[in-house]
């Protein structure tokens, strides 16, 4: 979602250098927490009250597997049961997929308790997945980025589960006028991405007015975190 908004800013503004850095959600806050960055887009995992999240996007996750794994002639929906049995690679618990599983045991997809191979990041992922036959759980729209486009991504049911997106910034932080530009170059891009490989739009403002939302939701569809998402470090001028 970062890249469109980019190019359309690099139109506008030339002359302006920015720098784009892709952390998990516990570096993101912590950067912005520090003021080391203006804002960052991701789930709320520290839930700092320093912090404002404002929900902007969400997606489903879904099961990420190779084109000719046996999940592919899966017939119907395909739930988080239907995972248990196959050879699953996991993501380290700092991140927000790996802290969803030990969250919440009953969507274990380790079988019976077995241990499974973990992953710090989707490119070191990917490589696992590489090695044929596993599988993996991903939001849809990190799922259709980059290298994951190679393999297979069916919605996961019973439960449903969204992962939540938000714009967090420092509390009272002012912006530079160029920053707000920034933000407003990329709400108006993520507005566009509504219904985009499931993904809907949870405000519609142009998210310079940030919520204090220090939870996230259990309400069906459930929301719940991500692994990682770009945090936009602060702009120089050029």
């Amino acid at each position: 979602m970062l890249a469109p908004a980019l190019v359309a800013f690099r139109r506008s503004y030339p002359e302006v250098a920015i720098s784009v850095h892709d952390e998990g959600s516990d570096k993101i806050e912590r950067s912005i927490l520090e003021g080391t960055t203006d804002f960052g887009l991701s789930t709320p995992l520290n839930n700092f009250p320093d912090l404002d999240y404002t929900p902007v996007l969400a997606d489903p996750f879904g099961a990420v597997y190779p084109k000719d794994h046996p999940l592919a002639r899966h017939k119907g929906k395909l739930t988080w049961a239907d995972l248990r049995h196959h050879e699953y690679v996991g993501l380290t618990k700092d991140t927000g997929i790996g802290a969803l599983i030990y969250r919440f045991p009953e969507l274990r997809l380790d079988d019976q308790g077995s241990e499974y191979d973990h992953a710090s990041s989707t490119t070191s992922l990917y490589a696992l997945l590489k090695l044929g036959s596993r599988i993996t759980v991903l939001p849809s729209l990190a799922a259709h980025t980059g290298q994951m486009t190679e393999f297979e991504f069916r919605e996961l049911h019973e439960p449903r589960i969204e992962r939540e997106i938000c714009l967090i910034t420092r509390h009272l932080r002012s912006f530079s006028p160029t920053t707000r530009r920034i933000l407003e170059i990329l709400m108006k891009t993520i507005r566009e991405m509504d219904s985009i490989y499931g993904a809907r739009i949870l405000n519609s403002e142009d998210g310079l007015k940030p919520s204090r939302r220090n939870a996230v939701s259990e309400k069906e569809p459930r929301s719940l975190p991500p692994q990682e998402h770009p945090g936009v470090r602060r702009h120089t001028l050029g």
